[in-house]
């Protein structure tokens, strides 16, 4: 399936759809359909397919084109990015490692949301809990740039925050007191944390 255009001397595809096999399996029949469109030099390019499991995939960099509806000051209305997956929280301070650890996390775009749940060793360590591991970096962080909250055994909240302008380490901020949560003061408790910030 196909449309062309017509000069006086010949016929040119402007774009095509078509089926294709997935594999070269012999007795696997999996098909994706796949959208073809000209690009302005004239060149024939994939703009997107359904695959066999009948989801929508795009190249790498292309997405849904938000531009008819975006403000006059945006950058991008692409959107051309999800993924969900898991991460380990790594302990980066000189305390004994977490005892157990479980992250997950949702990708958007150019924002990610992490959540975490941390079990800490019985320590009398008085150095700041570093926490590590983080699924991505952050774009320009800013030194104590504040991304979300927390809370824990017998704790009602923390702030989570970058650690000193570094991109992939956070550090858990009192709200009842100044100061920060020490591997002492979070000993054999268990801390969730929530956080969103740019990549």
């Amino acid at each position: 399936m196909g449309a062309t255009a017509t000069t006086d001397t010949t016929d040119a595809a402007l774009a095509k759809i078509g089926g294709f096999k997935e594999n070269s399996t012999s007795g696997n029949f999996q098909t994706y359909l796949k959208f073809t469109v000209t690009n302005s030099g004239g060149g024939s390019v994939e703009a997107a397919r359904f695959n066999s499991s009948g989801n929508l995939v795009f190249p790498n960099g292309q997405g849904i084109d938000f531009s008819a509806s975006e403000s006059g000051g945006a950058d991008n209305s692409l959107l051309d990015d999800y993924e969900e997956g898991t991460w380990s929280p790594l302990d980066l301070s000189p305390g004994p490692a977490f005892v157990s650890v479980d992250g997950y996390y949702t990708l958007i775009g150019n924002q990610v949301t992490i959540w975490a749940r941390i079990e800490f060793d019985s320590t009398a360590n008085g150095d700041a809990v570093v926490i590590g591991g983080l699924p991505f970096s952050k774009i320009t962080p800013r030194a104590a740039e504040t991304i979300g909250v927390g809370k824990g055994t017998g704790i009602i909240t923390m702030i989570t925050a970058f650690n000193g302008g570094t991109s992939n380490q956070l550090l858990l901020f009192k709200t009842t007191t100044t100061g920060l949560y020490t591997n002492a003061d979070l000993s054999t408790k268990i801390i969730e944390i929530t956080g969103t910030y740019p990549i």
